[in-house]
């Protein structure tokens, strides 16, 4: 469990992760988190069971946003705040898959919503299979479905390489370039607590941090 020095030891790296997670991104910002996280992860140890994942996650960082704009905090996606809403799948699939939506919004577009739908398959305790089906923009009742406009063309991206050395963590050593609409791929759920922090990597080595609607770090 988590009593004792243990569970001490977790309130002070949250608590730390909540201040490192206010300053603007960067180099020495981005390494400070990532060394938290994996503290983190090691006081925890490997995850032997699947948690409740369903509800509203704030995503709070990502190495994907850790240094990519000095001006910004590293929870900003495109100079909107994200989300990622998880339910539970009805569909014949079975009962035991679940839906994703990562949600980028912009409140001062008047709520215009960037909303990219997946499935999710659970293959065991921590990974699961990730399909991406739906990709649109929303506005009030309003929707631009983008998916089939990816199928005219490959977009890639290159991801930032990695600047911290030594890490067991973080998986990603260089600049790759990655296909944007490749429709499937994996999430291995590294962390997760019963006070709302998950933290997850996608097969492409990226790093993400989510809180659970209504949480705190501290």
């Amino acid at each position: 469990g988590w009593s004792g020095a243990r569970g001490e030891r977790r309130a002070q790296l949250k608590a730390a992760l909540a201040l490192a997670v206010e300053v603007k991104q960067g180099r020495e910002a981005r390494s400070r988190v990532e060394g938290i996280l994996e503290e983190l992860i090691a006081l925890q140890g490997p995850l032997e069971k699947r948690g409740k994942l369903a509800g509203l996650w704030t995503l709070i960082w990502s190495s994907q946003t850790a240094d990519s704009n000095p001006f910004a905090k590293p929870s900003s996606v495109l100079g909107g705040d994200c989300f990622q809403r998880i339910t539970p799948d009805d569909g014949p699939s079975g009962a035991a898959n679940a839906r994703a939506e990562n949600l980028v919004v912009w409140p001062f577009l008047g709520g215009l919503t960037l909303n990219g739908g997946a499935t999710l398959k659970p293959v065991n305790a921590t990974r699961s299979i990730l399909r991406i089906d739906s990709f649109r923009l929303e506005l009030g009742q309003a929707s631009l479905q983008l998916l089939e406009l990816t199928n005219l063309a490959n977009v890639t991206v290159r991801d930032a390489p990695v600047v911290r050395e030594g890490s067991q963590l973080v998986t990603v050593s260089r600049g790759n370039d990655r296909v944007l609409n490749e429709r499937e791929g994996y999430l291995d759920l590294l962390y997760f607590d019963d006070q709302g922090l998950r933290v997850t990597i996608g097969d492409n080595g990226l790093l993400y941090a989510h809180l659970l609607e209504g949480c705190s770090l501290t």
